[in-house]
């Protein structure tokens, strides 16, 4: 039968003693080594990974680590320090994540932020600041991801429309526009295939007429913009 975690090592202890002297006897050396083994996957061995997160100052993934070190051997020293030093240190690390948090979203790294945030309020739930920073921060991602999403439908469709592909260009033009109701460069182009299919091209002068509506459109911006 297993010892109690907390028993561990005293128990492979009394074992190794069994095994001395009686040396034929497998069952010592069998409970020797299971438990060896079961205290190396769940103390020693995390350990090493507990202290390279520490150096390197990322308490928020050290911590769970040490939590399940101590939950397996709650006699593990080295374990039982670092949550001491942890516990310590959480004040300063709190406001030195909130501090880089806020900068990286003034800054409009708001994925940064995010980390930032969530790394204040992983020491300290109740920081509504880092909390509302963290919403902003996150919301901003999923708009910035939704844009991008749009914004590859887009040029998707504008190389079906470059290539006289109308039907599958003004497919992805209106994906854009079910997505984003306010995206122009998607209506206009609609619009206009619409008007080159009642001119009834053929389609060695779709593609081209594409082309030449396009090179318009852009001398047009450039004329409003530069």
């Amino acid at each position: 039968t297993m010892q109690p975690r907390k028993d561990v090592p005293a128990a492979v202890k009394e074992w190794e003693s069994a095994q001395a002297m009686q040396p034929a006897n497998p069952l010592p050396r069998r409970y020797i080594q299971e438990n060896e083994e079961t205290y190396r996957r769940n103390v020693t061995g995390p350990w090493v990974e507990a202290e390279r997160h520490i150096s390197a100052g990322r308490l928020m993934e050290a911590n769970p680590i040490l939590t399940a070190i101590l939950s397996h051997d709650p006699a593990f020293e080295p374990a039982r320090k670092a949550m001491d030093a942890m516990a310590a240190a959480a004040p300063s690390y709190v406001e030195s994540h909130f501090a880089a948090g806020r900068l990286k979203f003034l800054q409009g790294d708001f994925a940064g932020a995010q980390d930032e945030m969530s790394r204040a309020i992983f020491f300290k739930p109740d920081h509504l600041s880092a909390d509302l920073y963290r919403d902003a921060a996150r919301k901003q991602v999923e708009e910035t991801s939704r844009r991008r999403k749009i914004e590859e439908v887009y040029q998707d469709g504008l190389a079906h429309y470059r290539a006289g592909r109308w039907t599958e260009a003004e497919s992805r033009f209106q994906t854009v526009l079910r997505r984003d109701a306010s995206h122009m460069s998607a209506g206009v182009l609609i619009g206009q295939i619409a008007q080159m299919r009642a001119a009834e091209f053929l389609p060695d002068e779709m593609r081209l007429e594409s082309e030449r509506f396009l090179r318009l459109a852009e001398a047009d911006y450039l004329d409003d913009n530069v």
